[in-house]
């Protein structure tokens, strides 16, 4: 995944929208992961009964396996003549193709419809001092938080892990409903990767930066709102101004 063009207003209501499908087109993140879908909603239908309260650990190994099977990673600019070009789910399901975006996208959408508790991430990784930019599935089954890379093509290769790689650096978490950033010090940090210089407000800097990022409306996964985060980090940041004066 080359660079990310990322426009961010947080005066504009915290919504954040990217340019990856060519010029002039504007897409919120979440837009990408589609559960709903037809093409997805089969998929999910033709690898599993309609029974889904077996569904564990050996459900996500056979789809990650099926994954490997079928979609060929290719980089943007093989397909797309672009250096960063989006698919939806149903395109990569088409082409047979995709980066790690699409699959993690494609990932992310199967699992939503079956039922699982999951999200994406959007982030870099670290390799021999050089940074790269990624894209992965983590997941909550069978009681832990696994991370799942999607771009290997071995099927015996061990793509599902216990614990995040030290060497993963998360960006942004989301679902088909809501998009977060994982913190101020890794978007400031990276802020050259993603398109956009934040510009924070000289004071109150940590209610934005610590601002809940809302998709169109929707709440985020944990049920609160732009507005609340904001608020709580406005009465923190006042407290802490009044003990120190």
């Amino acid at each position: 995944m080359d660079l990310i063009r990322l426009v961010s207003s947080l005066r504009a209501g915290g919504i954040i929208w990217c340019n990856v499908r060519g010029k002039g087109t504007r897409h919120f993140i979440s837009e990408f992961v589609q559960p709903h879908s037809y093409m997805v909603q089969r998929l999910a239908l033709d690898l599993w009964p309609a029974d889904r309260t077996q569904l564990g650990f050996s459900t996500v190994k056979r789809f990650l396996d099926w994954i490997v099977e079928k979609i060929r990673y290719k980089y943007d600019v093989e397909i797309h003549k672009q250096t960063d070009f989006w698919q939806f789910p149903w395109e990569t399901l088409i082409l047979k193709t995709g980066d790690c975006e699409d699959t993690t996208f494609l990932t992310q959408s199967v699992l939503e419809a079956l039922g699982f508790n999951s999200r994406g991430v959007l982030g870099i990784v670290n390799v021999n001092g050089e940074k790269y930019r990624h894209a992965w599935v983590e997941i909550e089954v069978d009681g832990y938080t696994r991370v799942i890379e999607t771009t290997y093509e071995d099927p015996g290769a061990d793509y599902i892990s216990f614990l995040r790689p030290s060497f993963y650096e998360p960006v942004f978490f989301f679902n088909s409903k809501s998009c977060v950033y994982v913190g101020p010090e890794v978007v400031d940090a990276y802020s050259d990767l993603l398109g956009f210089k934040p510009r924070w407000p000289k004071q109150l800097p940590e209610t934005h930066k610590c601002i809940l990022i809302e998709m169109h409306r929707c709440k985020s996964r944990r049920g609160i709102s732009a507005e609340e985060i904001k608020e709580a980090w406005k009465k923190k940041i006042e407290g802490r101004d009044r003990e120190t004066n």
